[in-house]
């Protein structure tokens, strides 16, 4: 029973300095790992209100597309409209596997459909 509790206690201080080890071993910044100030409460103790819910929507969806706009300017959000115009080839190959390209099929495929896009 006494070797029971001595485990125990053992454990209970190794627990202890395992929790407290970061607030005294240094980062690579000379700081210590762990500081109280990051168990601040960062936020307000009263739920936000459904219209700041929905403004926080209209923000996030308006930044996105800010985003989508900067990365792709040749493509922006409201000239996408469809299918593409031009012209695909499907073909099987030898093997069985059919095929569906821009490109025309390789020569001796005579055995092929032309698909138009929208025009």
């Amino acid at each position: 029973m006494k070797r029971l509790r001595s485990f125990f206690i053992v454990l209970i201080l190794l627990i202890i300095v395992a929790v407290a080890a970061p607030f005294f071993i240094k980062g690579p910044d000379g700081r210590p790992l762990m500081t109280l100030d990051r168990f601040k409460r960062t936020h307000d103790i009263n739920p936000p209100s459904t219209k700041q819910i929905k403004q926080w929507g209209r923000n996030t969806r308006r930044k996105a597309e800010n985003v989508y706009n900067r990365m792709r300017p040749e493509l922006k959000t409201e000239e996408i409209t469809g299918p593409p115009t031009e012209t695909l080839y499907k073909w099987k190959d030898a093997d069985g596997v059919w095929h569906y390209t821009d490109k025309p099929p390789p020569e001796g495929v005579d055995d092929y459909q032309t698909l138009k896009g929208s025009q």
